[in-house]
This record gives structure tokens, C-alpha cells and sequence, in this order.
């Protein structure tokens, strides 16, 4: 007789994560039910077809488990496989780990009734289903150290500091003119030097600056220097990443308040690489990677939109300005006000998985 089938659906980059989960729900049931996980090395043996196999174990399953993570949350590949699933009949149930919260989610999959595994009682729900939908009567009796032993390895907060490591510094650029996404140009109306130590005042951070030049700013993990002599070239403004979130504030200085026109409603920074990391920068290899990632190009740009953020990573120094610029470099741009390091973050964790960055030895 033919066990019941489970599928899981996951990103690839959750790989430890699901492996384990799977193998306490397996345990839990005694191996009378069966988990489908792609990625595990031994639901698909090597040399068979991955996506025949897939499509295989879809027939065969009654429920599928989408597993939505930080790291899976923008991966086109967990929609294809529930809309898939979803056409088959399957019952499709999102499930949110890693501090994603299945309620807080856009369309399609919140248009779903899931969970999240927060606590023991996200393990408990597994169990609740296998119940509801195979007839079984296995017992809820997953304990707190069930849910402590997942992998903590791939935490948000451990996949964090991992990826500040490969940051060297996240600059703003404040170059003496600009234009507007009309093509009009707009002028600096008040030197930004003096906004950043306004705003840094306000937020009670201790300053210098050099003597006789009013416009080089030093506060702990920031400083900023005049670009030209008198400010010609303009300011640019360098943070070091592990203080993001401490200058927030910086980043979400209107720029309306800086240039003549009043409808810049856009920041916009550089994150550049340290000396082991690589960005990929050939246009078509570029998109072929982010297409893969979920990502889409904005209209008539180089740019590709995630949440709202700009992203591009064709950065080769068009202007006297940023040409001092040497490493690798991610352009970014966002709405003002909405500047988020854990979304920085969260950008620069995409294009890594993506392979858009490469690490060298």
C-alpha cells in the first residue's frame, strides 16, 4: 500500500531548515507518511529528472506546504509550484519560518489559510493536518526542544551579520546637480553637510568636523567629504554597515529639502563590495540570474524592482562625482521615508543567492 504523500515546497537556499523539519515530522509519524522534498538528495536520487520527478510526486500528493522564508519570499519558484499544485486539486497551505508571518503576505498565497512556525504549536499544526486530511490520530506531542533544535545557522539574525561581512561601505551621494525622472535638472539648494549634522544633532549623536572645512562631517561609522574644492563636485556621505540602522534617518532626508525641485521623491545609495566579492554587472548574465530570482526590470531602466526599491548593479562611473568609486558596487534607490537596513539587507541576501555576487578567494 501506498503511503500518503506530503509535499514540501521550499527554497533551495532553506534547504537545512526543511531537512530537518522533515526529518522530526517523519520521526514524529514513524515513517508512516511520506514527505516529498526536492532538494534533499534523496526524494530525487541523482541522474533522474528533476522535473518529471516533481511533477511526479505533485500527482501523488494530497497536500503541498509551501514554505515561505526570508530567503524564498521574492523565488518565483515556490509560486510555480503551488499555482501547479493549486491546478491539481492539491491542498496548497502556506507556512511562514524564519520570522515571516503568513498574515502580513500579498496575494496569491495569503489568499490561503497557512501558519506560521514560530513556536511548538506552528510543529503541532503539521500534525493537525496529517490528522485532518490522512484519517491518522498522530499525537501532538512536538515539545519546545523540537522546535529549538531547527537550524539556527540560516536565523534572520545570523544570515544578517553574515551578510554585513561582505559589505564595505554604503554611500550617499549628494552630487551639486541631478535630474528628476523627467530629465530636468535640479540644483542643490542647501548644502547637505549641513542637514546631516542637523539631523544628527536631533538624534543626539556626537560630531566633528575638520577644521576650516565646515562641510567634512565625522560621528561614529559615518563621515562625509566635500567632492572638489568649495564643494564643486558635491558631498559624499560614507556609513559603515554595521551602523545602517543607527543613521536611518540620514538616509530618509528629503531630498526636496536639498535640491531646488520639489518632486524628488527618492533616495537613492551605493553599497560597495569588499575585496572578496564580485558583482556581476554583464547586462544579459545580470538579468538572466534576477529573472530566475523572481525579479523584473522597471520599465525603460537598468534597474529591477524589489518591494518598492530600485536595484541595479551597472554602475561603471558616468561622472566625475562618483569616480573615486573603485569597488564593486550595488546601486539603490527607494522612497523617502522608507529606508529600512533590514531591507538593504534582505537586497543584498537576494542578489547573493541569486549569484548576482560572487565570492573570490
Amino acid at each position: 500500500m501506498e503511503k500518503p504523500t506530503i509535499f514540501f515546497s521550499h527554497s533551495s537556499a532553506d534547504k537545512n531548515y526543511i531537512n530537518h523539519l522533515k526529518n522530526i515530522v517523519l520521526k514524529r509519524t514513524s515513517k508512516t507518511v511520506e514527505v516529498f522534498q526536492s532538494s534533499d538528495g534523496e526524494s530525487i536520487p541523482f541522474g533522474n529528472n528533476w522535473i518529471h520527478k516533481i511533477e511526479e510526486n505533485l500527482k501523488k500528493s494530497k497536500i503541498m506546504l509551501v514554505f515561505v522564508s526570508p530567503k524564498s519570499i521574492q523565488s518565483g519558484w515556490i509560486y510555480f509550484e503551488a499555482g501547479y499544485a493549486y491546478s491539481k486539486d492539491i491542498k496548497v497551505i502556506p507556512v511562514g519560518i524564519e520570522g515571516i508571518d503568513i498574515g502580513l503576505l500579498k496575494p496569491p498565497l495569503n489568499l490561503l489559510q497557512g501558519f506560521n512556525i514560530s513556536n511548538t504549536e506552528g510543529l503541532n499544526n503539521i500534525i493537525a493536518i496529517l490528522n485532518r486530511e490522512f484519517n491518522t490520530e498522530f499525537d501532538y506531542n512536538f515539545q519546545a526542544d523540537d522546535y529549538e533544535s531547527l537550524p539556527s545557522a540560516d536565523s534572520t539574525e545570523a544570515a544578517e551579520i553574515k551578510t554585513l561581512e561582505i559589505i564595505d561601505k554604503v554611500i550617499i551621494e549628494f552630487p551639486p546637480r541631478i535630474a528628476d525622472k523627467n530629465g530636468e535638472s535640479s540644483t542643490i539648494s542647501e548644502h547637505p553637510a549641513i542637514l546631516i549634522k542637523e539631523t544628527l544633532g536631533s538624534l543626539s549623536f556626537k560630531y566633528s568636523t575638520a577644521p576650516g572645512k565646515d562641510y567634512e562631517v565625522h560621528s561614529h561609522g559615518l563621515s562625509s567629504k566635500s567632492l572638489g574644492e568649495h564643494n564643486a563636485l558635491g558631498l559624499r556621505l560614507e556609513i559603515d554597515p554595521y551602523c545602517l540602522e543607527h543613521y536611518k534617518d540620514i538616509f530618509n532626508i528629503s531630498r526636496n529639502r536639498i535640491y531646488s525641485r520639489t518632486d524628488l521623491g527618492r533616495g537613492w545609495c551605493r553599497v560597495t563590495l569588499n575585496e572578496n566579492s564580485r558583482i556581476i554587472t554583464d547586462k544579459t548574465r545580470l538579468s538572466s540570474l534576477l529573472f530566475n530570482a523572481g525579479l523584473e526590470k522597471l520599465d525603460n531602466t537598468d534597474m529591477y524592482e524589489f518591494d518598492g526599491w530600485g536595484i541595479t548593479t551597472d554602475l561603471k562611473p558616468k561622472d566625475s562625482y562618483s569616480s573615486i568609486i573603485k569597488k564593486d558596487t550595488i546601486r539603490l534607490t527607494f522612497p523617502i521615508g522608507e529606508f529600512s537596513s533590514k531591507k538593504l539587507i534582505s537586497i543584498i541576501q537576494l542578489l547573493l543567492s541569486a549569484k548576482a555576487i560572487t565570492q573570490v578567494e
